[in-house]
């Protein structure tokens, strides 16, 4: 009987709940939180709360060869999805270290602006493979039924967050996240702010985000996207035992 999940273990939130069963209807499962640090060949694994930990960034499987995807672009998701701040910030509260709460958001909504697209891949009979000509350390890893290989990933270059706010925007809010905004781009960020008005504003962030991705386990056998959140749910209760 396979252990419960233990309490408070990462789900994938309402709010993302119709983008994970887009996903889902693909073949791929959701990547939670959005970022730039998942990439095909990367060994990985989960941590007490259910969240993906990598372990390895492709120095094990660097050598093999990716293949092409037949088709680039995944296809377009055309709904927002809407947030609570509090349910926002649980999932994307680091976002350009802005203090939300001091601008007085009420909600949120995030939207994709491009089509998503695959990445190149790894199948696993490539990994199976590649198996007997790998150092011990790295087939340790690859075989860790704790661990899981990421195949292949899917991305997005372009998110937009919109936020609605309780009051209407005062000086002091507009000044800070205008701050927030200038340091990000000092830092190379991507980033533009359009206020629809003194109640919303909207964030779009020009970046390579991953947010899914096709895994697979021990005997190489790819993890459909309800087998990927059993084990992450088995993991977290397996760390809080």
């Amino acid at each position: 009987m396979p252990p419960k999940s233990k309490p408070g273990a990462i789900r994938v939130p309402k709010e993302l709940q119709p983008f994970a069963k887009f996903l889902d209807g693909h073949g791929y499962s959701i990547a939670i939180p959005f970022d730039d640090v998942r990439q095909p060949g990367y060994i990985a694994t989960f941590n007490e709360k259910g969240q993906e930990i990598i372990v390895d960034n492709e120095t094990c499987l660097a050598n093999i060869k990716r293949n092409k995807p037949g088709n680039l672009v995944l296809g377009s998701y055309n709904r927002s999805s809407k947030f609570g701040l509090g349910g926002f910030l649980k999932i994307f509260g680091n976002l350009l270290n802005i203090d939300f709460d001091f601008l007085k958001a009420k909600s949120a909504s995030i939207s994709f602006q491009n089509p998503i697209q695959r990445t190149e891949f790894l199948t696993e009979m490539d990994v199976e493979e590649a198996l007997s000509g790998l150092g011990q350390g790295c087939k340790n890893r690859i075989t860790d039924p704790s661990n899981f290989v990421i195949l292949q990933v899917l991305q997005t270059d372009s998110l937009q967050y919109s936020f609605e706010l309780k009051t209407k925007a005062s000086a002091e809010g507009r000044a800070h996240l205008d701050k927030r905004i200038a340091a990000a781009k000092a830092a190379d960020v991507k980033v533009s702010v359009d206020w629809e008005s003194d109640t919303k504003f909207n964030l779009t962030l020009n970046t390579t985000l991953t947010v899914g991705y096709k895994t697979a386990g021990l005997k190489f056998q790819a993890m459909t996207p309800a087998a990927f959140t059993a084990a992450k749910k088995r993991m977290a209760a397996g760390a809080g035992s």
